[in-house]
């Protein structure tokens, strides 16, 4: 069969990658429209051959650039190949050979500007990103985790402000590392925790739990310690410290100290060790209990409040290395008290009530 060629057009572009533009290579595009001798489009496939010359007649092939075999669209030819081989100062021409039959002219490969859109791209850097471009927009909610945020990264410079809400951020992933060392909150910052939900502060080192300053250059802060204490006016015990104002009731857990009868027709002896600021003593003796106190564990400071919860006379001595006792001794009826504050040795009485 015969061909002859109506239209043909050629030209170099640069074809990319959609997904990776660093892989570009150099591709060529050609087009043309076959017809048989009567005019009429071809539409069955042929074998063609493509070869690039210096001159538009004659002269030494450069290069064979493609073979193969396709189909016209509608008498349409339509090839991509790779030229990137090609190399010339001057003009160059292409061949085409379709079914063994050379086509003639020669055409001359024409530059044509080729533009490529990217709907991904890989390894962006930071500078690459403008200032206040990343918005709650462009993120998928609950997207980014811990892991996607290097340490101290977060800048006021790197987002919009405003745009970044709860939504952007996916739950349970926002830990101290992540968030810069020195964080200021607003005066309308609040932090509140919904249904069952506690907050929580662990301190796995040595020092203080957790510190609160009402400015800068605070001195007298607010101390959970890591041994439990709560200072208030200081980072350590000790010093000029503030002052603790209670709004409502100041609440004790009671030490409760049963003492049993012994049976044999004497008081019933015991020795309280305190570990709370109030100590409920049930004496179970009818003989009575009699007994003194211990300063282990004591700190000076500490205020203790001692009552006789039963119907049985309970006393307790003084005078001694751990306690001073006002005439050495007392003994309390039913809800009867004696209140102490330890100094630097030992417990001393403040007061008493006989109720």
């Amino acid at each position: 069969m015969r061909f002859r060629i109506i239209v043909t057009l050629a030209f170099f572009v640069v074809i990319a990658p959609i997904s990776n533009l660093r892989a570009a290579r150099t591709d060529c595009v050609s087009q043309m429209a076959l017809a048989d001798l009567a005019g009429d489009p071809i539409s069955t496939s042929v074998d063609y051959e493509i070869h690039f010359y210096p001159t538009i007649t004659g002269g030494a092939e450069l290069i064979t650039a493609a073979t193969g075999t396709a189909t016209p669209s509608n008498g349409v030819l339509s090839i991509q190949f790779d030229c990137s081989t090609v190399t010339s100062n001057t003009a160059v021409f292409m061949e085409y050979v379709i079914n063994n039959e050379t086509m003639s002219p020669r055409v001359e490969m024409v530059s044509s500007p080729f533009a490529a859109t990217a709907f991904t791209a890989l390894n962006i850097s930071s500078e690459a990103i403008a200032n206040d471009s990343i918005t709650t927009n462009l993120i998928t909610d609950g997207t980014i985790t811990s892991s996607d945020i290097a340490t101290d990264a977060i800048t006021s410079t790197t987002i919009l402000n405003g745009t970044i809400v709860e939504n952007d951020i996916a739950a349970d992933t926002l830990d101290f590392p992540t968030l810069s060392d020195n964080l200021t909150l607003d005066a309308s910052t609040n932090i509140s925790e919904s249904g069952t939900n506690t907050l929580s502060i662990t301190n796995s080192g040595s020092g203080s739990s957790l510190i609160i300053n009402d400015q800068t250059s605070d001195t007298t802060p607010i101390t959970f310690t890591s041994s439990g204490d709560l200072i208030i006016g200081g980072v350590t015990a000790g010093g000029n410290q503030g002052n603790l104002r209670v709004g409502g009731f100041v609440k004790y857990t009671p030490q409760d100290l049963t003492v049993d009868s012994n049976g044999n027709g004497t008081a019933a002896t015991f020795t309280i060790t305190p570990h709370s600021s109030f100590i409920q003593i049930v004496c179970n003796d009818f003989d009575g209990c009699s007994g003194d106190i211990s300063e282990a564990g004591a700190e000076t400071g500490q205020t203790l409040l001692i009552a006789n919860e039963s119907g049985n006379p309970v006393t307790i001595t003084g005078g001694g290395a751990d306690a001073r006792i006002a005439g050495g001794t007392i003994t309390m009826g039913n809800s009867d008290s004696i209140t102490l504050i330890y100094g630097f040795f030992n417990w001393i009485e403040l007061s008493r009530n006989d109720n």
